[in-house]
């Protein structure tokens, strides 16, 4: 089976480190990712799942200055049940995977006052790093081959470490990099639309 899924991150911790906070853009995400699997006999699957999120960096008052891009590939064991004939199945789920981080987007922000001061800092974020999941869902079934299906999965990211370095009131940089850590850690509630090739 192949799937498209529509959701978005909840991360609980949305301190990077070194006054630069993480937000969500807010909204769905309709390209969050999607996945493909086999089932083995009534309730055992396997799937592998893709999936990305965009959270804004944001410093202050300035605000968003660039994206911190996170990319998913999760193997996954997937367990189901039958009701009504096949039409409605809960499932729950878990794995263990490899998840990459980037920042992107990059933008510049600048003081109103003094006017044009440029205040960007400069970050950085541990590249890759190992990715955990548990979840649950329920998918209702129109017909054979194709299925509608909410599900939530807890992603468990150990600590990333952050640096960040500051730009103070002219421009200039401040000191040294601000070293400090990150957890990434949430749910991520997403709509999958499932289609079974016989």
């Amino acid at each position: 089976y192949l799937y498209g899924a529509a959701g978005d991150m909840i991360f609980l911790d949305d301190d990077f480190g070194g006054g630069v906070s993480l937000q969500s853009p807010g909204g769905v995400n309709w390209l969050l990712g999607g996945g493909l699997g086999v089932n083995l006999g009534k309730r055992w699957g396997l799937e592998v799942q893709l999936v990305n999120s965009d959270p804004n960096m944001k410093i202050g008052a300035l605000g968003k200055f660039a994206e911190m891009s996170n990319f998913v590939v999760l193997p996954q064991v997937r367990y189901r049940w039958q009701f009504r004939g096949g039409r409605l199945v809960p499932f729950v789920m878990a794995g263990l995977g490899v998840t990459f981080n980037d920042i992107n987007d990059r933008r510049s922000v600048v003081d109103v006052y003094p006017s044009g001061v440029e205040r960007t800092p400069i970050v950085d974020v541990d590249g890759s790093s190992v990715v955990g999941a548990v979840g649950v869902g329920i998918e209702y079934f129109f017909n054979h081959n194709l299925s509608f299906g909410l599900a939530v999965p807890f992603y468990f990211y150990p600590d990333w470490t952050t640096t960040v370095q500051q730009r103070g009131p002219n421009g200039g940089l401040i000191g040294s990099p601000v070293e400090s850590t990150m957890n990434y850690s949430g749910p991520a509630p997403m709509a999958r639309l499932t289609a079974y090739i016989p």
